[in-house]
């Protein structure tokens, strides 16, 4: 556990990063609990009762068929959850897999995926992985659903590969080739919207991804990637400078990276190291990262604990953030 005293000011940056944020209530009862036991509830928020968030949303009134509507169903998550650390890797998530709703078009499959991240926020990066990679609105963002045998179409592979895994240089044209052949066929079905094998536009063929040989699906790329020393460092490499600060030393991300690759991809384990590391709590992280629009906006009105017209005002909300450059869900 990190040595860093234990008081207003680090409590308040630990919520900061954890969450968005808090209530001088708030940093009184973690401040209240010891740096152990509060890092340990922020972590398994498994228990922690979060019922106030369905109150203040079904209060709301809200139409999730409308993205202004569906946006700020997110946002009132982040201001009244008991579980903060489990929004902010939503957030987190969000970002890593980005995804738009001016191309998917479809609210609901948006709102299916936010969900998705909830679920997988702190689990297994290669359970979450697969998961991402069946995601309806996932498929229509990266056009899988045109991937069949034959004529693949690399843009899946692609991302997963450079953006959501391991990073550019750490794979070669070739294995984004074999990896878009073993996801033909994984498209949806446009009636129940839900993920679909097509067994008939899936090659099954032999093919060679990041040195190992056989007849993948996509599974099995996913599989390989996960146990992969580049995707350890990504990843571990990702989350730190999100939550820490940039540019740390390799010797952090190499023990972060250790981290994820010995606990068998646990996210949490990742962010447990994160949480109880001397860089966490140090002068170096204090201040160190600029909020985005949505923790300026969402923090702004937790920390104030402002009243929420969701009504009347709600569109003060979405222009603040629109103007400022960022919108969720796009």
């Amino acid at each position: 556990m990190c040595a860093a005293e234990w008081n207003e000011r680090s409590v308040s940056h630990m919520l900061r990063r954890v969450g968005f944020g808090a209530t001088p209530e708030e940093v009184k009862f973690y401040l209240d609990m010891g740096q152990a036991r509060a890092i340990d509830y922020v972590l398994n928020y498994e228990s922690i009762d979060d019922s106030e968030v369905d109150r203040q949303i079904a209060a709301a009134n809200l139409d999730l068929t409308k993205t202004s509507d569906l946006i700020l169903w997110w946002v009132l998550r982040m201001i009244f959850t008991k579980r903060p650390l489990q929004e902010k890797m939503v957030f987190f998530w969000h970002d890593h897999f980005a995804t738009a709703i001016f191309k998917v078009k479809e609210q609901d499959l948006m709102l299916q995926q936010n969900e998705l991240f909830r679920k997988f926020a702190l689990g297994n990066f290669q359970d979450f992985l697969l998961a991402v990679s069946q995601d309806p609105a996932m498929i229509i963002w990266l056009d899988n659903f045109t991937n069949k045998k034959g004529q693949p179409n690399e843009n899946y592979a692609r991302e997963l590969n450079e953006l959501f895994s391991m990073g550019v240089g750490n794979y070669t044209e070739m294995d984004v080739k074999e990896a878009a052949r073993a996801f033909t066929g994984w498209s949806i079905n446009r009636r129940t919207k839900e993920f679909q094998f097509e067994t008939n536009q899936h090659d099954f063929g032999t093919k060679t991804f990041l040195g190992e040989t056989g007849p993948f699906n996509g599974d099995d790329i996913v599989r390989i990637i996960s146990g992969k020393p580049a995707t350890a460092q990504f990843i571990s490499k990702k989350l730190f400078e999100f939550f820490v600060f940039q540019n740390p030393k390799q010797s952090i991300i190499d023990n972060l990276a250790n981290v994820y690759l010995t606990s068998k991809f646990s996210i949490k384990a990742v962010m447990q190291a994160i949480l109880t590391s001397d860089e966490f709590f140090s002068e170096k992280a204090f201040n160190s990262i600029v909020k985005s629009p949505t923790e300026y906006v969402v923090g702004t009105l937790k920390m104030l604990k402002a009243t929420l017209d969701t009504r009347g005002r709600a569109g003060d909300i979405l222009n603040s953030l629109s103007i400022q450059g960022q919108t969720l869900f796009n």
